[in-house]
């Protein structure tokens, strides 16, 4: 036992030392949220902020590729079981810097888009009116509530798996992610 004691404040020690990354991460800021109907479908709204643009700048200057990743998702409130899911869409947008031609690129799921530079009004300008669409109308009852939530957050992509396993303890988010719920009713 008198063994023991020595290696585990030692690694105690070694743990407190460590700096902790979720101090050192941004956050992410959702705000204009809104639900609304388009062409007989709901969709969602919203705006997403960063309080320190400069990190993600830099992180892509620097070859680092990086996924806004926005999760929403539909669930049908009921009293006695847990909310039944009626819908979850997960949207990636991929942010990289072409270290060759010195371009921002912006990659959609349906689209890409170049920059020549990048700079906080770009990232307002592209993210500051998401659209996402949800369902159909007639998949949803009238006069029932739901619920709808939402989560983004900011990754690092392109980081090697033998990393992530070895520091499985370390978070590779650029920005903390954000979740939101509301609920409504037709």
């Amino acid at each position: 036992m008198k063994k023991l004691f020595p290696i585990l404040l030692t690694v105690v020690i070694v743990f407190l030392l460590i700096p902790d990354r979720e101090a050192n991460s941004q956050k992410l800021d959702l705000s204009s949220f809104l639900l609304e109907t388009y062409e007989d479908n709901l969709q969602t709204r919203f705006s997403v902020e960063v309080d320190d643009f400069e990190k993600i700048k830099t992180a892509l200057d620097n070859g680092s590729k990086v996924a806004l990743l926005c999760d929403v998702s539909i669930f049908k409130n009921r009293i006695i079981f847990w909310n039944m899911s009626v819908e979850d869409r997960e949207i990636e947008i991929g942010l990289e810097k072409d270290l060759l031609s010195g371009k921002y690129n912006i990659i959609y799921p349906d689209q890409k888009r170049s920059l020549d530079s990048f700079e906080k009004s770009d990232f307002l300008e592209q993210f500051g009116d998401m659209k996402i669409e949800l369902v159909p109308m007639d998949m949803l009852e009238s006069g029932q509530k739901y619920t709808v939530r939402i989560q983004v957050k900011l990754i690092s992509r392109g980081v090697p798996k033998w990393i992530k396993r070895t520091l499985f303890f370390w978070s590779w988010d650029l920005a903390r992610s954000i979740r939101y719920e509301m609920e409504f009713s037709l």
